[in-house]
């Protein structure tokens, strides 16, 4: 028996080169955590992605209900903000990937310009009236130049780009084909549904949302790969 209790001391002595029972892993560890942890890079980048969605949402809403300055300034501050937190925090750990971040990043900022111009465009496109100005006043400038504000046929005064009497949507004298909103949340398109220039801004905002897409399945990739690759740090033995 004392045989048999001297071998066991031995063997859990560090000192006689026994090797101790160590504590299982923390679950809480980071390092453990992020090793091989696929799932949480691919649920970082659906986060980042959904966000840059929402901004998009945000930006469509400013464009329609306020102007595209607002858009662009309210919509750029987000989308930076969004990007940064994307980029440089979660798995990566600060990790600069510049071989998918430029396009990421650019993509995502296309999208957003591209979504506050046309915005007011696919609103029209989806519940604007087609109708004929009763007046056309100019507010300053030239005819072909001027901030214009035409009579819409409900009465309502709508901001509207400025054109000359030779327009093919002119029908006479201040009356011209437009499609503007009954309610009067957004500026009036001169023309017709048929003419809104809808799958110019839908191609544009798909194909950077396409572009970004890609960059994101990209950096998760490198990212999971790397996570993976990560070496095992020593854990110290307690005393």
């Amino acid at each position: 028996m004392l045989a048999e209790l001297a071998r066991r001391l031995a063997d859990n002595d560090p000192g006689a080169g026994g090797v101790r029972d160590l504590p299982p892993e923390d679950p809480r560890d980071p390092v453990a955590a992020d090793r091989g942890d696929t799932g949480g890079v691919a649920a970082h980048w659906l986060r980042a992605g959904l966000a840059v969605v929402a901004v998009l949402v945000v930006t469509a809403a400013l464009s329609i209900y306020v102007n595209f300055v607002a858009a662009a300034i309210g919509g750029g501050v987000l989308m930076g903000v969004v990007l940064n937190v994307a980029i440089r925090r979660g798995h990566r750990r600060g990790r600069p990937d510049k071989a998918v971040d430029i396009p990421l990043g650019l993509s995502a900022v296309a999208a957003m310009f591209s979504m506050a111009f046309f915005a007011p465009v696919f609103y029209l496109s989806a519940v604007g009236k087609e109708g004929v100005t009763k007046s056309v006043l100019v507010t300053h400038g030239s005819r072909n130049s001027a901030s214009c504000r035409a009579v819409l046929p409900n009465d309502r005064t709508a901001r509207i780009p400025c054109y000359g009497d030779a327009d093919k949507n002119s029908v006479s004298d201040g009356h011209h084909r437009v499609v503007y909103d009954p309610h009067g949340r957004t500026w009036a398109y001169r023309g017709t549904k048929a003419g809104l220039p809808v799958p110019l801004g839908a191609g544009l905002v798909l194909g950077c949302l396409v572009v970004f897409a890609g960059a994101v399945g990209v950096s998760a990739v490198r990212t999971a790969r790397a996570v993976r690759a990560a070496p095992t740090p020593a854990r110290p033995r307690p005393a």
